[in-house]
């Protein structure tokens, strides 16, 4: 039986302009379990990088629950904001590396913060051996690929062994080629036991999850379980996925 590792329940979030009132979540209910892939999808406007920031605790609910293995957090920004430092990473669509800092730099910088520097520097050390960025560790993001800034980007996620990485269309502003290489990676550290929660509008992106939850009107609408991901099952996979998303009129 698969651990919960996020649990939201009736989650609203609401946003207000004078005496207008627009929902962008309504009465959302969700369990997000330990080693899953799990990709959010939806039309623009469904609510679905609402509901990643709001279970990442990166935008605070109107009401509802959420707890982070077995953990309710209620508290102020800050401590929510402490809590994401130790448990949770995002990765964004653009990668969002600081200019002035070699990859080395912008992977082990947020360390600092909470670990010595010699620990922080052996386990950058690590991450960017294995994700093939050894070769760029003293490069600027200007001196890099697209790819490579979105890989990098990703080892900054790694840094700190989140519970859950949160990532937000994040082969959305890379090419085929480079969106391929953020994919793969994702599946690798997926496989290796990372929790990933992904918003994504691209059906081939969609491919990598084992479980697609499908947004609409701020609602979950539907819900598809798919296998462990494999290059040679891929033509059934799309198949069954673009299926599913016609059933939604995607």
């Amino acid at each position: 039986m698969k651990k919960t590792i996020i649990k939201a329940r009736d989650l609203c979030k609401e946003y207000r302009t004078g005496d207008t009132r627009q929902t962008v979540l309504n009465n959302v209910t969700i369990d997000i379990y330990e080693g899953d892939f799990t990709v959010i999808m939806g039309r623009s406007g469904s609510g679905k990088s609402t509901l990643l920031y709001c279970l990442s605790y990166m935008d605070q609910i109107t009401s509802g629950v959420i707890a982070l293995d077995g953990k309710e957090y209620i508290g102020s920004p800050k401590s929510l904001s402490e809590l994401c430092s130790k448990q949770i990473s995002f990765v964004f669509q653009s990668g969002n590396l600081l200019p002035d800092l070699t990859a080395f730099e912008n992977v082990a910088y947020p360390g600092y913060l909470a670990d010595s520097k010699k620990a922080v520097n052996a386990r950058t050390e690590e991450l960017l051996k294995k994700l093939s960025l050894d070769h760029i560790a003293d490069h600027h993001p200007n001196e890099m690929s697209g790819g490579e800034m979105q890989r990098v980007a990703i080892a900054r996620a790694l840094l700190k062994n989140p519970k859950v990485l949160f990532a937000d269309e994040p082969t959305g502003a890379l090419n085929s080629v480079y969106g391929k290489q953020a994919l793969d990676l994702f599946t690798q550290i997926n496989k290796e036991g990372q929790t990933i929660v992904m918003v994504t509008h691209d059906l081939k992106a969609s491919l990598r999850a084992n479980r697609i939850l499908y947004l609409s009107d701020g609602k979950i609408e539907a819900e598809l379980e798919l296998g462990e991901y494999e290059d040679d099952d891929l033509e059934k996979r799309e198949q069954k996925v673009y299926a599913f998303l016609q059933q939604q009129q995607w």
